[in-house]
């Protein structure tokens, strides 16, 4: 079975610093990996790479079989390959942080629905069934109406 995330050769660094030095790793279909390392080792860039929150220096990251690559071109400036499959990309890859940080203004089942609506383009009433079902796994449903 093919993976469903495959980072090779993975490469970031700001200016002269090397972050990221040829990072690479696959995961299967419910598989479960962690990065581990101390601070400042490169865990929450190599994270931000993978979701194109930061840009790779170089490498490739593919998602369900869909590849994005980041490559240099003569001028050493980075350029990325096949960027229109970005937005499918963030559609499979989620990211919990540190720091939650949920919208203050905005209640429990609001927070929830939000990357549902905003980012899988669901309808709301689609979005709160499907956000309330989640809250319900967890047991938070009762909270659905709190802000944080």
């Amino acid at each position: 079975m093919a993976p469903v995330l495959k980072i090779h050769e993975l490469r970031k660094a700001f200016g002269a610093t090397s972050v990221l030095n040829g990072v690479s790793f696959q995961m299967q279909q419910g598989e479960v990996i962690s990065l581990v390392g101390s601070s400042g080792s490169g865990k929450s860039t190599a994270l931000r790479c993978i979701n194109f929150l930061e840009t790779p220096s170089s490498g490739e990251i593919e998602v369900m079989g869909e590849a994005i690559s980041a490559v240099q071109n003569e001028r050493h400036e980075t350029e990325i390959v096949n960027a229109a499959n970005i937005r499918v990309f963030r559609r499979h890859i989620g990211m919990v942080f540190q720091s939650f940080n949920l919208w203050p203004h905005r209640t429990v089942l609001g927070n929830v629905t939000e990357a549902l609506i905003y980012v899988l383009r669901k309808d709301k009433r689609e979005a709160e069934e499907t956000a309330l079902s989640a809250l319900s796994k967890v047991g938070m449903a009762d909270f659905r109406h709190r802000y944080p």
